[in-house]
């Protein structure tokens, strides 16, 4: 048989916020057996840096805590983990990088990963 949908309860995963003078651009989200991931792509005058901070105050705000950083040539990636109300262990990792196109736009995802 298929195997099921991965849907993790909704309140581990944090309402996020754009960023202040935003402009929206699209976005999405999908899933697999294992993770669950959502993407937003907006304008924004910030820098990755900044859109970064703002979207990791909002993890840490839900409960996550930061447990590595990798930044990377064009963005930024970090990678979360939370332990919910029966002791299990989540993992989510954020990304947050410049498009090339539209110049001044950018694509933040996030991935959250089955409890370990």
């Amino acid at each position: 048989p298929p195997t099921p949908y991965f849907a993790p309860p909704e309140h581990l995963i944090p309402n996020f916020d754009f960023p202040p003078g935003a402009q929206p651009m699209g976005g999405g989200g999908g899933g697999s057996p294992i993770s669950q991931g959502a993407e937003a792509v907006f304008g924004s005058d910030l820098s990755t840096e900044e859109i970064h901070e703002h979207y990791a105050a909002q993890m840490e705000a839900s409960g996550w805590r930061l447990v590595d950083d990798q930044p990377t040539e064009n963005g930024m990636v970090t990678f979360w983990e939370l332990v919910d109300e029966e002791g299990s262990s989540w993992a989510a990792k954020l990304e947050v990088f410049p498009n090339e196109e539209p110049a001044g736009s950018y694509t933040v995802r996030v991935q959250l990963l089955l409890p370990q």
